[in-house]
């Protein structure tokens, strides 16, 4: 699917609903801090499915949550094809246009696929994490602070676990110091001997503190 002709903006769930809709002479658009943002691109897990098929046209929506919030994604007609064949528990990576109903937001896709790699969740933080140190941003009032944002201010885990997590990160930098400094991920469970949970929190903490950065989607790299 050709994401790339679409100009968007990364942005959590939690900055999106910050957001608000006008209408301007050019039609309605999404304003974010002063900017208008024509397209946004989140990705997130399905947590609810709903479909209506006596509407016309027929309507689906799901709610996506990112670890910041949860948000609607609405698709009417053909448009909602990959919500048809989605189930909850489904990654979905969307690309829309930021709408309101009753002063309540939600995404119109553009373009909207499965995400099959889990992987590509964690490049897309990536992006985000990345992003928000450069502009050097906060959000205010959020679930997430910028720039340093891991999957550990999202689920904290206990003492047991942040000790196994930070095991786990020196094993995948001395991994990766021991394969000229980059790997694929899909070897790292098997390389490390830990979960593909414990490796992703791993990674999200590499990835917020610059120890780590992506080449590739399926690659990470040390700094």
């Amino acid at each position: 699917m050709a994401f790339k002709r679409y100009p968007y903006q990364r942005l959590y769930v939690a900055e999106i609903l910050k957001g608000t809709e006008i209408s301007g002479p050019a039609g309605n658009s999404f304003v974010l801090n002063d900017e208008s943002i024509p397209r946004v691109r989140i990705i997130g897990t399905i947590v609810r499915l709903f479909h209506d098929d006596n509407a016309s046209p027929r309507h689906s929506r799901a709610i996506i949550d990112d670890g910041s919030g949860t948000i609607s994604v609405r698709a009417w007609g053909p448009d909602r094809e990959p919500l048809l064949n989605a189930k909850q528990g489904d990654i979905l990576d969307v690309i829309g246009k930021a709408r309101s109903f009753n002063e309540v937001l939600y995404i119109a896709p553009v373009l909207m696929k499965i995400v099959l790699n889990p992987w590509w969740e964690l490049y897309h933080r990536m992006h985000l994490v990345r992003a928000r140190a450069s502009q050097n941003m906060q959000l205010k009032g959020g679930t997430i602070t910028a720039p340093h944002v891991s999957s550990e201010s999202i689920n904290k885990p206990n003492g047991t676990e942040t000790e196994r997590i930070t095991s786990v990160i020196k094993k995948i930098v001395d991994y990766l110091k021991a394969h000229e400094g980059e790997s694929e991920f899909d070897v790292l469970p098997e390389a490390i001997g830990e979960t593909d949970l414990v490796i992703r929190e791993a990674i999200m903490t590499l990835l917020g503190n610059g120890e780590i950065y992506f080449p590739q989607p399926n690659i990470i790299k040390l700094t």
